[in-house]
């Protein structure tokens, strides 16, 4: 059985790859090739070993029962597996020996990906600015700006093979990264063409949504529950699962709420000059065996230095207004109920 698990990285086109692979899988079945039913959500069930309780039984069944069907070859999509660590790749990569295992990675030049993955955590949970983010990071030697640790953990990781594809040369080629991934997967010319002949590429979120307020809604919120500040970004940095996602993202802010935020909050950005200093193309330069649609090309086009903006508000600069504050707390009770399931769960497991 061969075995191709999608790791991500995140912001890089996973939501339009699991959207058709899901869109298509009784295609790729009649070719021998196995999706998820529930794609994203069963391949998060199957492969995070982050999560409390987890084990590979649920994997080995999946697989046999993948066999039973008469498929070849089964592919699991789930972005959060570049957070791994070097210990969770091995456990990972041991639960599918006697597999023929293949890791692929997809990868953004980081002018471009860190922004992007900053705006992500907003929509999630956290309330660091983006200048904040960006310090932290290196500080921190963040799996963010260490792309190269991702290959490193996933080739010691045992019996595998490891490919990656450059987003941004995927893009300018393609105009997205499904048809170089389809090609990393094995996947034959004729299927690649049919998956592609009526498949969108999907873009969630834009700049033009308001991340800013997210952000400081989030702090707001945090501070309400007593919940530490920006734990989707210290969970990928302690190779944990997040405590509680409080994906205000996911709703549309009330136009007032916006308003109002943006009466409060200083007018003035701060503007950032990005793109020097930065050592992560070249620390991917060792990998570049591995990636499978540059040819002779650098793993990225030059890009030009970025000259981003960014709100230097804090959180408590807005927490004290009546309408904000009413806002952030008809959040809670939802992000409360989502808390007491995970606390019960890890309690289960516990005992």
């Amino acid at each position: 059985m061969k075995v191709i698990i999608h790791g991500g990285t995140h912001k890089t086109g996973t939501t339009s790859l699991q959207s058709a692979l899901k869109k298509h899988r009784l295609r790729l079945l009649d070719s021998g090739i196995w999706y998820p039913r529930d794609g994203e959500q069963q391949s998060h069930f199957l492969l995070n070993v982050k999560r409390q309780g987890w084990n590979d039984t649920a994997l080995k069944k999946t697989i046999a029962a993948v066999r039973r069907k008469g498929a070849h070859t089964m592919i699991l999509s789930m972005e959060g597996v570049s957070t791994f660590s070097e210990d969770y790749f091995r456990r990972l990569t041991a639960s599918l020996e006697g597999c023929e295992l293949a890791y692929v990675f997809t990868f953004r030049h980081w002018s471009q990906y860190l922004p992007s993955r900053w705006r992500q955590y907003l929509r999630r949970r956290d309330s660091q600015t983006l200048r904040q983010y960006l310090d932290r990071i290196v500080q921190d030697d963040h799996i963010d700006c260490r792309p190269d640790r991702i290959l490193d953990n996933a080739l010691g990781s045992g019996n595998c093979a490891v490919k990656a594809v450059s987003y941004d040369h995927a893009v300018a080629d393609d105009g997205s990264v499904l048809r170089p991934l389809y090609a990393a997967f094995g996947f034959g010319e004729d299927l690649q063409q049919a998956l592609l002949s009526e498949e969108p590429w999907l873009h969630q979120s834009t700049e033009t949504e308001p991340f800013e307020i997210f952000r400081l809604i989030n702090g707001v919120i945090a501070d309400m529950l007593g919940l530490p500040q920006d734990d989707n970004y210290h969970a990928v940095l302690q190779g944990r699962v997040i405590d509680v996602p409080f994906i205000l993202g996911r709703q549309k802010l009330p136009v007032e709420i916006i308003s109002r935020a943006r009466e409060i909050i200083p007018a003035q950005d701060e503007h950032l000059h990005f793109g020097e200093g930065w050592q992560i193309s070249e620390r991917l330069s060792r990998f570049r065996h591995l990636f499978t649609n540059i040819g002779d090309r650098p793993i990225f086009p030059d890009v030009p230095v970025t000259d981003l903006t960014c709100n230097p508000a804090q959180w408590q600069d807005i927490a004290g207004d009546d309408m904000i504050r009413a806002f952030a707390e008809n959040q809670l009770p939802a992000i409360l109920e989502r808390l007491e399931k995970r606390r019960a769960a890890t309690a289960e497991h516990m005992s």
